[in-house]
């Protein structure tokens, strides 16, 4: 904070110096009172502007990462200083902060209290509206001033026509122009920066070239200079601006012979155009001086680290085509090389193997159980070890680590087993955890039953792997092509579809539109006789019909009848009505139901083209 407020100082300094040798005594007040502004502002931003300069740096031997190492050779942030000198040392941070804090309410106190006593001045007092402004007349003698729109003057006097015309006009001229803004800015400032004294200066600069502008737009009206400097100097009066004038623009006593000075001074257009031009330098020598340069120095790979990355990223290619999976040290490797790589590098390099966070070919042939009993306390025993909850992520993700998430997936089944009273924060906190841990099923054990993913929808896991199997056999349909639809993926499509909550199946891939496969065959009949039967051999099997050729070129052979909770699924993505004991439900409470009760019965109808009507029912339906 020190460096900056000193930049500030510094950079306000140069351009305030600048203003007073080659600006003010010339006649270009409105460029001026832009300069004073814009001067404030480049000061207070130039130094807290940050340039960023990154510089290669190419190490000369093996990269080491020994975080611990470095850590230890400092001291509380500070390299070489000895703790007993730490001790010594009287941090004054606090108290300079304190001292700013102080003078930060004392100024923002007088701002408050000068706008404050304004606004009571012009509540309490006389107004006499014009065009463009107002006048307040007050009783108290005071010399004219103006605060935006408002004008007070001596109502005694206006009265009497006292007070001279270009005086009336030095005023308006302060309303009009909207001098009132630069004050209030700088007055403001000077509340934030109390402890920069140029501001002092530059405010005494801005009021200063106000009754120049006003000045140079009274003698622009045809009014003897003369005349006017006398009815000035007759209305000078530093009292006055002291008690009543603080925020406002007034006739100031200090200005007088300066102001004289310039009403007589003419200043060419080639002078205003040089003095303009000289600025432009001066601003870039500000930027540059003022500013601060960061330099971050980039490590850039050298040619045999490069080497040494390319040859791990092309052969682990290879691996992954023979469904190898390579060493884990390589992959790290690989991994700390190219994050040391400067983005030209990764593009000269080869593409960073995207299959390493992939899923592997490594076979599993078994499938793995995991069982968590919980009683009635909460307290989790995993395998027969007593596992905390908060623990239980990395318990869990020390087994099977070995296979990928997809397929724990596939592989892994999870048994939770409750008590009556365990409490169910846990038991829905441990369902999420195997969830994320990615097992395939969790079937929760005990005397109550809990559905796992009532109003929560299919975990985000499940949703990738049914977006995935969905796109997959959509695109083999769209392309007409010949498709082996595997059971098992219609199997798990219908599951997770059935899990999923409305939202989800709106954002989620179209259910494929499988075709239907073909009917079994047909048994063969018994001949009817009265001679009594001989034992005759066994007639072998019929054989399976042979499939037309269609679309469906490799079709597996027919499975058993398809279970209700299915077949209420099916319904479901056909758009069907379903009814529960007569009364209409939606396809999703219809698929709750068939899975908390699974002996419901099913009553599936369909005529004319129209859609399916679902009946489900706990009496038996009687079909007529």
């Amino acid at each position: 904070m020190l460096i900056y407020l000193l930049k500030t100082i510094g950079c306000m300094a140069i351009l305030l110096l600048f203003y007073k040798l080659l600006l003010e005594r010339e006649n270009m007040h409105i460029f001026k009172r832009f300069f004073l502004l814009f001067s404030i502002g480049f000061s207070l931003i130039i130094p807290a502007l940050v340039f960023t300069e990154y510089v290669e740096f190419t190490p000369s031997s093996p990269v080491i990462n020994e975080p611990d190492q470095i850590a230890s050779n400092l001291t509380n942030g500070v390299i070489g200083v000895p703790q007993n000198l730490e001790a010594d040392v009287l941090d004054i941070a606090p108290i300079l902060w304190t001292v700013y804090y102080i003078g930060l309410f004392f100024f923002g106190y007088k701002f408050v209290r000068n706008l404050f006593q304004i606004y009571r001045r012009v509540q309490k007092n006389q107004k006499l509206k014009k065009a463009s402004f107002t006048q307040v007349l007050i009783l108290e003698k005071v010399t004219p001033h103006t605060f935006f729109n408002f004008i007070f003057l001596n109502k005694k006097k206006l009265e009497a026509q006292e007070i001279p015309q270009e005086v009336l006009l030095h005023e308006e001229t302060h309303a009009k122009q909207k001098h009132s803004i630069d004050v209030v800015i700088i007055e403001f400032l000077q509340v934030i920066f109390w402890v920069n004294p140029l501001i002092y200066f530059t405010k005494k600069a801005i009021k200063l070239n106000h009754e120049f502008l006003a000045d140079q737009a009274v003698l622009k009206n045809n009014i003897d200079r003369n005349t006017y400097q006398n009815t000035l100097l007759s209305y000078l009066s530093s009292d006055s601006e002291k008690k009543y004038q603080q925020m406002a623009n007034a006739i100031n006593y200090s200005s007088i012979k300066k102001r004289f000075t310039i009403m007589k001074t003419h200043t060419s257009k080639k002078a205003v155009l040089f003095r303009s031009l000289l600025l432009l330098p001066l601003l870039a020598i500000l930027l540059l001086g003022f500013s601060e340069t960061q330099t971050i120095v980039e490590e850039r790979v050298s040619t045999t680290m490069l080497e040494e990355y390319n040859g791990l990223a092309k052969s682990h290619q290879l691996f992954y085509d023979f469904n190898v999976r390579p060493q884990e040290s390589d992959i790290q490797r690989m991994k700390q090389i190219y994050a040391l790589m400067t983005e030209k590098q990764k593009k000269d390099a080869n593409v960073f193997p995207e299959i390493i966070t992939q899923e592997t070919s490594t076979p599993v042939n078994e499938t793995n159980i995991i069982e968590i009993n919980i009683n009635s306390k909460g307290q989790l025993l995993v395998h027969d070890e007593l596992v905390g909850l908060e623990a239980l992520p990395e318990y869990l993700s020390r087994l099977n680590n070995n296979l990928t998430f997809k397929q724990k997936q596939k592989t892994i089944k999870a048994f939770i087993y409750v008590d009556a009273n365990t409490p169910k924060k846990v038991i829905l906190k441990v369902n999420q955890i195997v969830t994320d841990y990615g097992a395939a099923t969790i079937e929760i054990i005990g005397p109550k039953k809990l559905s796992i993913n009532k109003n929560k929808g299919a975990s985000k896991a499940q949703m990738i792997e049914y977006n995935g199997l969905a796109k997959k056999y959509n695109t083999m349909i769209s392309k007409n092509e010949s498709i082996h639809i595997k059971i098992k993926d219609v199997h798990r499509l219908t599951h997770i579809y059935g899990l999923m909550t409305v939202a989800q199946k709106a954002n989620a891939e179209p259910y494929p539109d499988f075709p239907e496969p073909p009917p079994p065959p047909k048994a063969p009949k018994h001949i009817k006789s009265d001679k009594p039967l001989k034992v005759a051999k066994q007639p072998k099997a019929p054989k399976p019909p042979k499939s037309l050729k269609t679309e469906m070129s490799d079709i597996p052979t027919p499975e058993p009848p398809m279970d209700p909770l299915d077949h209420v699924i099916a319904m479901a993505k056909k758009g069907a009505t379903f009814y529960f004991d007569g009364k209409e439900i939606s396809s999703d409470e219809a698929i709750e139901l068939m899975k908390k009760d699974k002996s419901i019965n099913v009553d599936s109808r369909s005529t004319g083209g129209k859609k399916p009507t679902v009946k489900l029912s706990t009496a038996p339906i009687r079909i007529k």
